[in-house]
């Protein structure tokens, strides 16, 4: 859709922006999910922790499938065994931080055995960016496309994560996406749900350095309902405003989706729910 609004390529999984609109949108950069032990706040057993695993276990405690690992889903451990608090927990620890954010071991002998399984393949997520050049800024909306879906309702929820280079995003907001509520104007899907859409602090050390630009996202759609996006298309999941650091003849900025950029939480994957598994997008 960009190639075709500014009919300029670039390299592979770039789109560029003529004249003094010099923008590189790059879709890669993703971690692996791997195999291994069931950990605590792997509650759907798939070898991460992400928004996949709250909604696997509201699933449950709206009567869903039981769980591959009870103790997995004790976010908070506060003896009462799973509950709509651990899957809030979960989703604060994934973003804002707070007391769940360093999820400790499970006890000795917990789900011994158990190993986690990449879940199939059940549709074709991409995450996008459609760009309109406005004066001075960019008006970047991230989008996520559903396509080949196996199973008839689309994503639940999702995370995404944005690294930037050589531009400011100034703010991120769902404001005019699905992702917002559904008493806002113009309405999104999300009716009692969970959204963050937050720019990072580029100071912030994550690894070897300070983690630069950057935004992230978490959405799910409902903590009550099973309420989904569309089973195929493209939707806007978030407004970015971008402003340029450098010469737009000389030089590019660059948008990235790349995992692990954070607030004050664990560092974010870029992640789509559906149907309670977790979907890599393109």
């Amino acid at each position: 859709m960009i190639h075709e609004m500014f009919g300029i390529p670039g390299p592979r999984g770039c789109f560029w922006l003529s004249g003094l609109a010099a923008l590189s949108i790059v879709l890669l950069c993703r971690m692996p999910i791997v195999s291994g032990e069931i950990v605590r706040g792997d509650i759907n057993a798939d070898g991460a922790v992400d928004v996949s695993d709250a909604v696997r276990l509201l699933t449950f405690l709206r009567g869903g499938e039981p769980l591959p690992c009870l103790e997995a889903a004790e976010i908070n451990r506060d003896g009462r065994g799973p509950d709509g608090s651990d899957a809030v927990c979960l989703l604060n620890a994934l973003t804002w931080g707070g007391g769940c954010v360093d999820l400790p071991p499970l006890d000795p002998g917990v789900c011994a055995g158990m190993e986690t399984v990449e879940p199939p393949r059940l549709a074709d997520f991409t995450l996008g960016f459609e760009v309109e050049p406005q004066e001075g800024y960019y008006r970047v909306f991230a989008t996520l496309t559903t396509a080949n879906n196996t199973v008839g309702a689309g994503a639940q929820g999702w995370s995404f994560s944005i690294a930037a280079e050589k531009v400011d995003i100034v703010s991120a907001t769902t404001a005019g996406t699905v992702a917002t509520w559904t008493g806002a104007d113009p309405p999104g899907l999300v009716d009692e749900g969970f959204v963050i859409c937050e720019v990072v602090d580029p100071d912030l050390v994550v690894g070897d350095g300070p983690q630069g630009q950057g935004a992230v996202s978490a959405v799910l759609l409902s903590l009550r309902e099973d309420i989904t996006l569309p089973p195929d298309g493209t939707v806007r999941i978030a407004k970015l405003h971008v402003e340029p650091q450098f010469s737009p003849i000389l030089d590019v900025g660059r948008l990235v989706y790349r995992d692990g950029m954070k607030l004050a939480g664990r560092p974010v994957r870029n992640v789509v729910t559906i149907a309670d598994t977790s979907q890599v997008p393109d």
